[in-house]
Parts: structure tokens; C-alpha cells; sequence
């Protein structure tokens, strides 16, 4: 039912089978809940046309301007041509022309369009209007203009009532700072945050980021990428399952397949938790890190403070594949920028291939660092309960210091080292490498070296400082000074015992060939002794401190462990 509520004129013109009904002047005409205005219009049975300043007006939101109208009273539906505007609350939708029904409340344009939300400015060739439901769905050459942002797509959904562009293909945003790309996801308008799914990517001027779902944040800037998640920023690297990275913080959660790279440094493991300002990191799972050659394992990182030091725990791996070192231990202390790694727990064990053989090192604690400044070379220190296995060369000492600049070993507190039969023992003992095979052996102050075939005779070397040269790891020459004295048993060509002989004098030099002394040279006012084996009282031949120490003497790596642990309970004990 069509009814007339107002025209200043009315005319109605009757035709062999119908009336044309003509209003002018201020028309107001109501279908149902519709209201139509105009200028003129013109009435033909159900259809009605409306000429000049048409309005159609639906609910108390809806209102469609255009200079003509045509409407439809029987199917309620109505085309609007020419400056067509459609005002629902604070939207404004332009086009040229458009249709829209009544009954459904959608409208729909073919020509183009813009809706204007606010600051908000929405562009499609294609769209439908769905009013009851406030959702726009937008397609073909899409854009949208914000200033914050701007939006190309081929198709999109908007629903008012969220803020939100829903998307349904490829879609490129670009913000201020950021540019971001997806086939699938949502943008909210207001919060200026979205979720971006299929081929979703992230990049700005130094950043880039990709990866099954993309959320982000612009304000304070946020980003989660979950799936195959992947972020670069100039040398830096993450990737994992889930990257939950906030700028403001330059706070990085990953979690699952964790990986970051920053620099030289790699950190891989189940979980990380890495902060980009301040460089401190955290581990969940088991977690590897390398930094050029060194290489880190263990159950757990975390770095603590702006110091980069960070604590290593559980089945801590520590190696160096320059220097052919592994360091293990139960936990340990690290700051990468000194080359610093204390490694602590029950016992630290280092391993380093020296000449082809594999040296093996436990101690209470171990510490590995490098020089300052431009002296890059490393220094080891081993502290307390100090046990050394290698197949030619076993230590014992209370603590130790190798310098891989000179390639010296230090031993201090009551050291003492066998080398095939022999043991020495002085209040400080070093040890000079060359081409990673023993050059010299250096004992000051009460020096003493004992040597035995059987255990049952032992030739003795005392001084003050002796120096023992090696040649191709054999013993070639030792050289003792101050206060020298020697215990020599000689040798038949048979084997057996002909004698010994001892000698006092300010110095003197030994030559070996095969591990055996094949002569000895005393200097300066020597005096010797030659007693028959059969004549002489052993046990008074024995030097001050003779101590022969070989059930201390590690035989293997498992010896070695065992003997440790042997020795560190009764080390406490005696404390």
C-alpha cells in the first residue's frame, strides 16, 4: 500500500488501463516502513519514480540520497542514479548508482564506490552493503586510506560494527613504518592491529618477517608469527613455531625449533627467550650455541645482565674447534665477549687433541678465557684436585694454567708428572708445547725426578731448576742447575745391575736415547760415589723428598674419573 503524505502538487493522468499519478513539490511517500522524497514523482502503479533531490529513508539509520529514484513497491526494490549517497550512522558510501532492498536491507553497487568511516576512506569497483548486518563487502580494485595506513586488495568484508576488514585474497597494507602482505586475515581499523594468514609477510626498512600467521601491533608495535615463523633485522635471524617479538621491550619470545642468529653468535633450542636491546637470553630444552668456532651445549642458558654473562646448566658441552678443545661439566658460567667460561660441577672434564692424542683434564672448576685486547689467545686455568691423562703424559696438582699463546702448561700445589717411567715432582712445574707435541719440561725449586724399570731401583735427579728437552716426544736432555744431585743405577747390556753411583755438584747435563740416560756430564767440582749393588743400604740412597706417587698416576680415561672421585671425598674429609 502506497500512501501520499505530502506534495504541494498532485496530478494524476488516466490512460485507456491504468492512472499516472503526478506529485510535485516536497513528495513524502511511505511503502511499509520505506519513506521516499523528491522533488517530483511519478506513480505507475506499484513502480514509482522519483526526480530531483530523491531520498529514500529506512529505520532510523538508513538514509540513501541520489537525483533519481525508481522503486519497486511490490519486490521493495529500488535503483538510485546519480550522486548517490548512503548514509548508515557514521558511514557515508558514494557511487553513481545503486541498488538496494528494502526487504533484504542490502545494497549493492557495480560502478565504483567509496565509503568514508571517520578518517577512513574505502574504495571497490564491486560491492555489496549488507545493512541489517553492518558488514561491506568490498571487491575488485580494493583500497582503502587511512591516515595511518594504505590498502590495496582484491577483495575484502568490513564489518562496522568491529572495525574490522576481513580479507579473502591478496592484500598489501602499508603503514607508516611497515608494510605488511597476506591472502587471508583481518585488520582492525581503530586498534590498527590484524591477523595475517597464507604467504602472510612483514617488512620495513630493516626488517623483514614471515610466516604461516602474522599478528601484528602497531601501536605499541607487536609481533607474533606463528608457523615456520621466520624474522631477519640487518645480521639478526629468529625463527621457531611461534616468534612473539615486542619492539617497544625488544623483548623476543620463541617458542618450538627455536633459532636465532645475531651476528657470528647462533643459539638454537626448544624455547628462547631473547631481548634485543640488552642481548641477555634464556633457554628452554635442550639448547646449542656457536659463536664462530666454539661451540656450546647444555639444558639450560640464561644470560643475566647487561655483563652478557650467562649461566650454563645441566650436561653443559663446551668446545673449541680452532684449539681442538671440549670442555663438559655439570654447570657453568659464560660471557661471550672475554671468551670467558667457568665450568663447575662434578668434575669438569677437558679434552684436547694434542700431537694426534687426546689430553684429558678433571679439576673441582675450570676456567677458559681470552686476553684483552689485541692478545686474542686463550688461557685455561684449573683449580683444585687437578688430575691430567694423556697416553704419554699423566699430571697430578692442586691447580693449573695453560697459555695458548706460548703453549705453556703451569702446575702448581705439590705438582707431579709421569712421563713413561719417569715422575717428576718440583714445587712448580711447566710444560712448553710445540706443534702440539712436548717440548721441554720445566721443574724450579726442589726438583726431583725419579725413573725406574722395575719399581724396586730408582735413578733420582735433584736441583734447584732442571729443564728436560724433548725430541719427537722422547726424552732427549735434561739440564739441572743449582745444588744438582744424582742416584744412577747402571746397567749391564743384559739388564742387570751393576752398580750405582752418586754424584753431588753445582750442575749437570744427562742425554737419553730411548727413554734411557746414555751419559751424564757433572760440572763444577763434582764429587761421585760408585757402590756395588750388594753394598750399599737402597733406602739411604733415596734424596730428600722421594716420593714415588705411580698408584696416584691416571692409566686411562676411566681410571682417571675414578680416581677423582676417590680423591675428592677424602680431600673434604680432611678439610
Amino acid at each position: 500500500q502506497i500512501y501520499i503524505v505530502h506534495a504541494d502538487e498532485w496530478y494524476y493522468e488516466e490512460g485507456d488501463s491504468s492512472v499516472v499519478d503526478q506529485l510535485r513539490g516536497n513528495v513524502n511517500v511511505r511503502y511499509d516502513s520505506v519513506f521516499l522524497f523528491c522533488d517530483t514523482a511519478f506513480i505507475h502503479g506499484k513502480i514509482l519514480k522519483a526526480i530531483g533531490h530523491s531520498a529514500l529513508v529506512q529505520g532510523d539509520s538508513l538514509k540513501i540520497f541520489a537525483d533519481t529514484l525508481t522503486y519497486d513497491s511490490e519486490s521493495g526494490q529500488a535503483d538510485l542514479l546519480g550522486r548517490v549517497l548512503l548514509v548508515n550512522g557514521n558511514q557515508r558510501l558514494r557511487t553513481d548508482s545503486l541498488h538496494y532492498d528494502t526487504r533484504t536491507k542490502i545494497a549493492t553497487y557495480l560502478t565504483g564506490a567509496f565509503l568514508e568511516n571517520l578518517a577512513t576512506r574505502m574504495y571497490s569497483q564491486r560491492g555489496d552493503y549488507h545493512v541489517q548486518e553492518e558488514t561491506i563487502y568490498f571487491r575488485d580494485s580494493v583500497r582503502v586510506q587511512d591516515p595511518q595506513f594504505r590498502l590495496k586488495a582484491d577483495s575484502l568484508y568490513y564489518k562496522v560494527r568491529e572495525n574490522r576488514a576481513y580479507f579473502t585474497g591478496p592484500t598489501l597494507i602499508r603503514q607508516q613504518k611497515a608494510n605488511l602482505y597476506c591472502e587471508e586475515g583481518y585488520y582492525d581499523l581503530v586498534a590498527q592491529e590484524g591477523l595475517f594468514t597464507r604467504n602472510a609477510q612483514f617488512a620495513d626498512s630493516t626488517r623483514q618477517a614471515q610466516a604461516d600467521e602474522i599478528y601484528y601491533q602497531a601501536q605499541p608495535e607487536r609481533i607474533i608469527l606463528r608457523g615456520k615463523g621466520l624474522y631477519q633485522e640487518g645480521s639478526r635471524l629468529v625463527s621457531g613455531d611461534t616468534l612473539d617479538y615486542t619492539t617497544s621491550s625488544g623483548e623476543f619470545l620463541v617458542r618450538g625449533n627455536g633459532f636465532l642468529q645475531d651476528g657470528q653468535q647462533t643459539i638454537e633450542a626448544e624455547g628462547i627467550d631473547y631481548n634485543t636491546r640488552t642481548e641477555r637470553f634464556q633457554t628452554q630444552g635442550r639448547a646449542n650455541v656457536q659463536d664462530g668456532a666454539q661451540f656450546l651445549e647444555a639444558d639450560r642458558i640464561m644470560s643475566t645482565d647487561s655483563s652478557e654473562m650467562a649461566i650454563v646448566v645441566g650436561n653443559v658441552v663446551w668446545r673449541d674447534t680452532s684449539a681442538r678443545v671440549i670442555l663438559t661439566c655439570d654447570s657453568a658460567a659464560y660471557q661471550r665477549s672475554a671468551g670467558y667460561f667457568m665450568a663447575m660441577g662434578s668434575p669438569p672434564l677437558l679434552m684436547q687433541v694434542i700431537d694426534g692424542d687426546t689430553l684429558y683434564l678433571v679439576a673441582d672448576r675450570i676456567r677458559a678465557e681470552r686476553g684483552a685486547g689485541e692478545d686474542s689467545t686463550r688461557q685455561i686455568h684449573a683449580y683444585h684436585h687437578v688430575l691430567i691423562y694423556k697416553s704419554d703424559l699423566q699430571a697430578s696438582c692442586d691447580s693449573l694454567i695453560y697459555s695458548e699463546r706460548d703453549s705453556l702448561f703451569q702446575f702448581f700445589g705439590n705438582p707431579v708428572i709421569w712421563s713413561d717411567t719417569s715422575q717428576f715432582t718440583a714445587d712448580t712445574i711447566s710444560i712448553r708445547m710445540t706443534d702440539q707435541a712436548i717440548d721441554s719440561i720445566f721443574l724450579r725449586r726442589r726438583a726431583l725426578i725419579l725413573n725406574s724399570p722395575d719399581e724396586l731401583y730408582f735413578n733420582q735427579i735433584k736441583g734447584r731448576l732442571i729443564t728436560a728437552s724433548f725430541n719427537e716426544g722422547e726424552l732427549a736432555k735434561m739440564d739441572v742447575v743449582g745444588n744438582a744431585e744424582s742416584v744412577y743405577y747402571a746397567l749391564e747390556e743384559n739388564g742387570e745391575y751393576l752398580g750405582v753411583n752418586t754424584s753431588v755438584c753445582s750442575e749437570m747435563v744427562l742425554l737419553f736415547a730411548d727413554n734411557q740416560v746414555q751419559d751424564i756430564y757433572y760440572l763444577r767440582e763434582p764429587e761421585s760415589v760408585m757402590y756395588p749393588m750388594d753394598q750399599v743400604d737402597h733406602g739411604s740412597l733415596q734424596l730428600e723428598g722421594f716420593r714415588w706417587r705411580i698408584l696416584e698416576k691416571p692409566l686411562s680415561l676411566p681410571d682417571l674419573l675414578a680416581k677423582w672421585n676417590t680423591i675428592q671425598p677424602a680431600m673434604v674429609e680432611s678439610q
